[in-house]
């Protein structure tokens, strides 16, 4: 083989190595010089597009990247500000085949609203497309006719609901993921009611408004992640969901002591992700949840637990972890505030064990 002559003649393997070292805005002009860097650019990015972004300074980058790069694009997010919808439909259709969801952002602007419709109808393969809307629930009727002809709409997010949001959700039985926030002023709701007739609902969020009745067990059978966020929940108790794997619970008040933990104790058989925060945690509290929840694999808590973190502390961690059957190919992540590497070095214990713990770190 001759000694290449100029840029072309590389390999991939070395115009990858010149695509790393590019800025991302520098990368785009040069592949779309020719068709073979074209193909350098597409090896070099790999998965780096599987999931992008797009909002109203993107025209660029959906231009250069999804003619390159649109095999590889499984999600799509498009922000409230993005208007090139024509522009992204013409790629979408033409170069994003594997193409699995889209989220949308929809401002309460007569023009977002009239090209959130446009690019909903413009012929997309949507039928096996997830179509996920954040909108606020005054809004939202403006396009429910839309949403109501596609069969991949499965997830809404609605804020700022204030009333009449029944027959919103109502009109959309087949939801699976389902966020509500709630604005300041409102009726009372009965959460699990206004949910209950969603028999396919496997996410449900909901945020600032009042939690003060239960449900019969036989409801939400599919429910596997649940999140509560900023809420007073003024029931004794919170029901039991068979096939829960996910919950959250953040920055809530509770009218009954420690009925946070009793509830996380029902699902213990099935839970997999534990996210809350909890004034006052006790050790035995933290230790009983580890050892019960014997599928648990992933703790963010979120909240200062000084009194808890220590060599102690981690070393009867990874004794439950190990009782558990958790390996290092799988190993328990545990994520909390954020330390300096020489506290997290202080408290992790040097034994053979200690691999079952991923340790993370948050700021505030």
């Amino acid at each position: 083989m001759g000694t290449p002559k100029n840029l072309i003649d590389l390999p991939f393997e070395v115009l990858d190595l010149i695509f790393k070292n590019l800025d991302e805005w520098d990368k785009w002009p040069l592949a779309r010089v020719n068709n073979i860097l074209g193909k350098a650019f597409a090896f070099h990015s790999r998965d780096n597009y599987e999931r992008i972004s797009v909002h109203y300074c993107s025209s660029l980058f959906i231009m250069s990247v999804l003619p390159l790069c649109g095999a590889t694009v499984r999600h799509i997010e498009i922000d409230s500000s993005f208007e090139d919808f024509r522009i992204l439909a013409d790629l979408v259709v033409k170069f994003c085949d594997n193409l699995l969801s889209i989220t949308m952002d929809v401002s309460s602007r007569p023009d977002d609203i009239r090209g959130t419709k446009w690019f909903l109808n413009t012929g997309i393969k949507l039928k096996s497309v997830e179509i996920n809307v954040r909108i606020d629930s005054k809004t939202f009727p403006k396009i429910a006719g839309t949403l109501k002809t596609l069969p991949g709409f499965k997830g809404l997010h609605l804020n700022d609901i204030y009333m009449g949001v029944d027959p919103i959700i109502w009109s959309f039985l087949n939801l699976e993921a389902l966020e509500l926030h709630f604005g300041p002023i409102q009726r009372r709701y009965n959460i699990f009611e206004l949910c209950s007739p969603l028999k396919n609902l496997r996410n449900l969020k909901i945020y600032s408004t009042e939690v003060h009745s239960s449900i019969n067990i036989d409801e939400f059978i599919a429910l596997e992640k649940f999140t509560i966020g900023q809420c007073i929940v003024s029931a004794p108790d919170l029901p039991f969901f068979k096939n829960l794997k996910a919950i959250g619970f953040v920055d809530n008040f509770t009218y009954v002591e420690n009925m946070f933990f009793a509830w996380v104790l029902k699902h213990s058989k099935t839970l997999e992700s534990l996210k809350f925060s909890y004034e006052n945690i006790q050790n035995d509290d933290f230790f009983k949840i580890i050892k019960s929840c014997q599928n648990l694999r992933y703790i963010d808590l979120k909240m200062d637990i000084d009194n808890l973190l220590s060599k102690s502390f981690i070393t009867k961690l990874l004794g439950i972890l190990q009782e558990n059957g958790v390996t290092p190919n799988n190993p328990f992540q545990l994520v909390t505030k954020k330390i300096t590497h020489a506290a997290m070095k202080k408290i992790m214990p040097d034994t053979p064990n200690s691999k079952l713990l991923d340790f993370f770190t948050y700021e505030h």
